[in-house]
């Protein structure tokens, strides 16, 4: 209710700036026109301030998101070699080269396919689609070169995964996802809000060239403008019905 009469009120105020400036004549006072100059201005450094805004919005998600690949990359590692070497087993002694070798099979590939299983999915996904829509046997014989490949990095993603890392690994999904989420909330809202300035920014410049050629309404013009406007104020008191 409240933004609805602030809308009346904007709409009626113009309706009074319309009328006296039509009685006014062909000069406007140049304290109007220096106002609506400065609101062009003004609307000009907002819709620069909402883009500086969006920029770094995106930037700070992106650094977060990375924030959370890591540290994630970390715990997934802890993870994995708990599973490869739990502590509560009796180690043999072992040289720092066999150390390495298990290391190297047993841990350092869950941390090198970290995250990509969604990825792979998605990418398999689309090229099986595709190949359904190729006639061209040469295309066709690529595109199943390609999913092999693709099909080969899931299964070497995969196979033989610890739970305690798969488990790690869909928490640390589910941050990343909910990271994205909220970015792209925000960079809609932003969008939205570029949106009304850009109309803001459209009515304030007609209305600035419009003074700036010092207009003389006709009275038919005036009449029209008035009974435009009432019509507008009626709608909205009456919820949007004409």
């Amino acid at each position: 209710m409240g933004q609805l009469s602030e809308a009346i009120r904007h709409i009626s105020g113009w309706g009074v700036f319309i009328a006296t400036f039509a009685l006014v004549g062909c000069a406007s006072p140049i304290e109007i026109k220096t106002a609506a100059r400065a609101e062009v201005n003004l609307i000009n450094a907002l819709d620069e301030a909402v883009v500086n805004l969006q920029t770094g919005l995106a930037h700070f998600h992106g650094v977060q998101a990375a924030r959370i690949r890591e540290e994630g990359r970390a715990l997934i590692a802890r993870q994995a070699i708990d599973a490869a070497f739990p502590p509560t087993q009796t180690q043999a002694k072992v040289t720092a080269d066999k150390l390495f070798e298990e290391h190297k099979a047993a841990v350092q590939p869950w941390i090198d396919y970290a995250f990509q299983s969604p990825d792979l999915d998605a990418s398999i996904e689309r090229l099986e689609k595709r190949k359904e829509k190729v006639a061209d046997p040469l295309l066709k014989a690529a595109i199943e070169k390609q999913l092999q490949d693709l099909k080969v990095q899931r299964l070497d993603a995969t196979a033989g995964k610890p739970k305690v890392v798969q488990d790690i690994e869909k928490i640390v999904l589910d941050d990343l996802a909910a990271e994205e989420n909220t970015a792209k909330r925000a960079d809609n809202l932003l969008d939205i809000l570029r949106a009304q300035i850009a109309v803001m920014k459209n009515m304030a410049e007609k209305v600035d060239a419009w003074l700036a050629i010092d207009v003389t309404l006709t009275q038919g013009q005036t009449d029209a403008l008035k009974a435009s406007l009432s019509a507008a104020t009626k709608a909205l008191q009456g919820g949007g019905k004409p």
